[in-house]
């Protein structure tokens, strides 16, 4: 089965989400917590990302924030405009 661009990530990290949540964490210290509409990706105990299932504001799901390896946030803060293209 394929699905489009745009849809592989969402696909690979419900996939990732829904076997963290029968896993508490995994050899490589994978994790997820899962709240009422937001999904936490935790690498070796710390914040990789978040998962949000149901925004009532955009009333869209997504992730943000992404942390990179220095634990730098690599998305726009959610005060910045939004960007023309993606709207």
């Amino acid at each position: 089965m394929t699905f489009p661009l745009r849809i592989r990530p969402i696909v690979v990290l419900a996939l990732l989400a829904s076997a963290g949540h029968f896993a508490v964490a995994d050899e490589s210290g994978f994790s997820t917590q899962q709240y009422e509409n937001v999904v936490s990706v935790l690498i070796g105990g710390k914040s990789f990302a978040q998962y949000v299932t149901n925004d009532p504001g955009t009333n869209k799901s997504y992730l943000w924030p992404v942390y990179g390896p220095s634990g730098i946030a690599m998305t726009p803060p959610a005060e910045s405009p939004p960007n023309p293209h993606l709207t």
